[in-house]
């Protein structure tokens, strides 16, 4: 969406499309009135946008804190239940390890403290410095000292005044003065609030898409493939190269890549590999294509899809994309757009001579059963 070239196409088809619409009196009559209501649901969208991403909580990218905040609360409520109508980690059996997992012995409290720091920013930049919530939270202190004053008074900063705020009563847990967990527990009334009000406008903009996608279809016919839906379809593309940072990136890779890639990286993350790799059997051919790019156009949810030739054999299984991609949810081109597929001559020969499972491999490539 910042490619100025990419945007004007996509601006252009916009106009042409509505220009089509409003020129046809029964094609303006059915379809004119979506670009308003779109543009109303964005709007709407738009004022919650920032609360509901702040208020959002992951533990991929948040705080631990505030995970343990919120397992902690669910914990208390659970309690409040009768033991036959908890969830089945909540009862007497399985309780001692539930309440384990909530706060491991294994907790990095120094990443987790740069991340308190890192969260509080966060909310400021996307809920302004006046939030009534988040100002519970910090007492309006800069991000530095808002994690230092939580870091000394909250009791989920450390395992053993957690374990000792587990023993109090759901109710007391449930009404505990602690500041993350009265930010966690208001906070997320508020998020149960905003996601209902969001899922309304979700469902009022997929109708809207709906209708989009008939006018387009109403005014290109078959010019213009349909959106990706939850119905089969064959994407056609060809096996091609693209400039790459500065280079040409290879139509295929192979075996001799991977470990090219693991042993210059010091067999560090992202490119370690198992240490069988470096005992390969003999038979082992490293030069077998491992991966290949192509032309086709995917989306997310395509991961696994087979990928066939012209003669309907199954060569390979798409899997991701490359960054150039992403462009994809908007508008297609060819230029540098690939699909990433895994070969499926790389995948017999890591089952024939890596895994040495010969019965399944044979099975895979005769549709035989050994």
């Amino acid at each position: 969406m910042q490619d100025p070239y990419l945007f004007a196409r996509k601006q252009s088809f916009e106009k042409q499309l509505k220009q089509k619409v409003f020129e046809n009196g029964e094609l303006k009559r059915k379809y004119a009135h979506i670009w308003d209501e779109i543009g109303i649901n964005t709007n709407e969208k738009k004022k919650i946008a920032q609360e509901l991403s702040a208020y959002s909580l992951n533990p991929f990218y948040s705080s631990q804190y505030f995970i343990i905040a919120q397992e902690l609360l669910k914990l208390a409520n659970e309690l409040t239940l009768p033991e036959e109508e908890r969830s089945k980690e909540f009862r007497q059996t399985k309780l001692d390890s539930t309440i384990a997992k909530i706060f491991p012995e294994d907790f990095d409290y120094a990443f987790n403290n740069k991340m308190l720091e890192a969260q509080i920013q966060f909310y400021y930049e996307k809920l302004g410095t006046d939030d009534t919530l988040s100002n519970k939270l910090t007492g309006g202190r800069n991000p530095k000292d808002a994690a230092a004053y939580l870091i000394s008074s909250s009791q989920l900063m450390n395992r053993d005044s957690f374990l000792k705020l587990v023993q109090k009563t759901p109710q007391e847990i449930l009404n505990s003065a602690d500041p993350i967990l009265i930010f966690v527990k208001e906070s997320r009334m508020r998020y149960n609030e905003l996601r209902l009000l969001n899922s309304e406008l979700q469902a009022k903009e997929a109708v809207n898409n709906q209708l989009l996608g008939e006018a387009v279809y109403e005014v290109y016919g078959n010019q213009v493939p349909p959106d990706a839906t939850g119905t089969l379809r064959i994407s056609d593309g060809v096996i091609k190269s693209y400039e790459y940072n500065g280079t040409i990136a290879p139509p295929f890779t192979t075996f001799y890549g991977m470990l090219e890639k693991y042993y210059s990286f010091n067999k560090q993350f992202p490119f370690n590999l198992p240490i069988t790799w470096e005992n390969l059997p003999a038979e082992f051919n490293l030069s077998t294509p491992l991966n290949f790019i192509s032309t086709n156009d995917i989306i997310g949810g395509n991961s696994g899809s087979p990928v066939i030739n012209i003669a309907g054999e199954i060569v390979g299984l798409a899997f991701d994309g490359n960054i150039e991609s992403l462009t994809n949810r908007y508008i297609y081109t060819t230029e540098a757009n690939r699909t990433i597929s895994v070969d499926s001559r790389g995948m017999l020969e890591a089952l024939r001579n890596f895994y040495l499972a010969k019965k399944l491999s044979e099975e895979i490539s005769t549709g035989k059963m050994q």
